[in-house]
């Protein structure tokens, strides 16, 4: 891994950011980004749709009351930020961002560590224990409760025993009902693999089989549709739908497995069909149920992603079951209530008008 600051070298960080869009990076980085994109046009897509995986993964992890969140190999700062995404629907939140470059983490401590419950935390995410014994980390994360764990484009840069060791590390020391973040490149075309392996210069990249990433969430729980494409990745979907991306051979198409829909979401799909606003495909009902569907994909490339659980996901889904009904519980009682209120008003207006012209007042 390139360590340092080297302007004239390019580096992981920098290159990253700028398929991102970012403005830390120099010509270096620049022509290392482009020359791989020369090989591989849809590269920077695949970056974007990763970080937009990330932040769904994170959205979900915090709706599902999970607190704390440790970002491993965090990079330059994107924008929304981890703490950003997570406060947004938990504004307790406690992050660290952990990596080990110095030019990432001044940033780090600069942009992102300003506030409360957020801190940049110096060490190497292939040592689980050591990073989750540093002091910095403990001050805002309580390893005694579910904490969300991010390996977020960082495991390529491992080979795939070394890969396995450190999620299994992670794995075996967060607690029930903590959930494990990975997203990684993974090529299914050897060949394009071995190219871009060879002309990526800012750190040693590893096309890991798709075994292997599969093996990566060993003795978890998948969340979703489990181990796919970035781009299709959603937790309340247990089969994610197929994209073509120009310059690919087209997915092979895949059976469509159908989800129970109540009558309400039935009229809700129907309406919309009828106004050309929903596909043309049968509807399926929102369930963020634990789901170990994995997707093949035909696609020449792709960011394979997952959002895995530790044993307690089930009962962290049976919460938020029945949090929702309570809440559509007591929304059906509140829409009666006012209801009610709305009719006994229009009576009494009718009993006063009857009133006022028995009486002959206007």
């Amino acid at each position: 891994m390139t360590i340092g600051f080297h302007s004239g070298t390019p580096n992981m960080a920098r290159v990253y950011d700028y398929w991102l869009g970012g403005k830390d990076h120099y010509a270096a980085d620049r022509a290392e980004a482009q020359r791989l994109l020369a090989i591989y046009p849809p590269l920077r897509d695949l970056v974007r749709e990763n970080r937009t995986f990330v932040t769904q993964a994170i959205s979900w992890a915090a709706r599902q009351g999970i607190g704390q969140f440790i970002d491993l190999g965090a990079g330059l700062p994107a924008s929304p930020a981890v703490h950003q995404t997570a406060r947004a629907v938990l504004p307790s939140t406690q992050i660290a961002y952990i990596d080990i470059d110095p030019v990432v983490l001044s940033h780090a401590r600069a942009l992102l560590a300003i506030s409360d419950g957020v801190a940049a935390v110096e060490a190497d995410l292939r040592d689980p224990a050591a990073v989750l014994a540093d002091p910095q980390l403990r001050a805002v994360i309580d390893l005694r409760e579910p904490v969300c764990v991010i390996l977020a484009a960082v495991l390529h840069f491992l080979d795939a025993d070394a890969a396995r060791q450190v999620t299994a590390g992670y794995t075996r020391l967060i607690g029930p009902g903590s959930c494990l973040v990975i997203s990684v490149a993974c090529y299914d075309d050897e060949a394009l693999g071995k190219r871009l392996s060879a002309e990526y210069t800012a750190a040693t990249w590893h096309n890991h089989l798709r075994a292997d990433v599969d093996s990566f969430f060993a003795g978890l729980d998948l969340v979703g549709p489990g181990v796919t494409e970035a781009q299709t990745w959603r937790a309340w979907m247990p089969v994610p739908v197929l994209r073509r991306r120009e310059g690919q051979a087209r997915p092979r198409a895949e059976p469509v497995r159908l989800v129970p829909a109540g009558p309400r979401a039935v009229r809700r799909v129907r309406w919309r069909l009828q106004r050309g606003t929903e596909p043309a495909s049968a509807p399926r009902r929102r369930a963020r149920s634990v789901s170990a569907w994995v997707a093949v994909s035909a696609a020449c490339a792709r960011v394979a992603s997952c959002c895995a659980c530790r044993a307690g996901s089930s009962a962290l889904a049976a919460a938020w079951r029945a949090r929702s009904r309570s809440a559509s519980a007591a929304l059906t009682r509140r829409s009666v209530s006012v209801r009610n209120r709305s009719i006994a008003a229009s009576r009494s207006a009718s009993a006063a008008a009857m009133r006022a012209a028995a009486s002959g007042r206007p």
